[in-house]
């Protein structure tokens, strides 16, 4: 059995709170929607290893200065078929 670590959970408590205050003052279920939507693309990634450490490679990369322009945007490719494959799992 895969197991998500708990490490992002204050953030997960944070954002969930924001998202229930935004939807009271505005009525709208939007911000619900937008929170549970980025966390289900967080915990389709991070279910898989591979799939996360490539995600975290990629971003590594993404953020090297020294990396080039070359492996800056493969590694935004990546990202961005990463985050697009989890989209499509959660049925978005």
């Amino acid at each position: 059995m895969k197991r998500l670590s708990l490490v992002n959970l204050p953030q997960f408590d944070l954002e969930a709170g924001r998202a229930f205050d935004q939807a009271s003052q505005t009525g709208s279920t939007a911000p619900l929607q937008l929170f549970l939507k980025r966390w289900g693309v967080f915990v389709a990634i991070e279910r898989d290893p591979v799939r996360a450490a490539r995600l975290h490679e990629a971003e590594r990369i993404s953020q090297d200065a020294m990396a080039g322009e070359v492996a800056f945007r493969a590694a935004m490719a990546e990202i961005n078929g990463i985050l697009r494959e989890a989209e499509q799992e959660i049925g978005d």
